[in-house]
């Protein structure tokens, strides 16, 4: 993926649940080598909370009652005083 892109950029890249079937140091990689591409924005489908540590900003759709749906927005810092990262104070908008 990260050689065609490099190849042939594009402005997005959408990936979904990339993650889950990677160890450790695979992971790590993956998401080294997303920080090296400028100019690309990569919107990740995901449940893991390691993975939501590295995004800039988080959207959700929650069901609180039965029919109505939430969107689920943040804006995230990198890191916190304590060294995490917010992901759990979603806002709803």
């Amino acid at each position: 993926m990260f050689a065609v892109l490099k190849a042939k950029p594009a402005p997005f890249c959408i990936l979904d649940e990339v993650e889950a079937a990677l160890d450790r140091g695979e992971y790590r990689k993956v998401f080294r080598l997303s920080g090296k591409f400028q100019g690309v924005q990569f919107v990740l489908v995901t449940h893991q909370k390691v993975t939501m540590e590295h995004a800039d900003a988080l959207y959700g759709v929650t069901m609180p009652e039965k029919g109505i749906s939430k969107v689920l927005v943040e804006a995230l810092r990198r890191k916190t005083d304590r060294g995490q990262c917010p992901i759990d104070n979603l806002t709803d908008r």
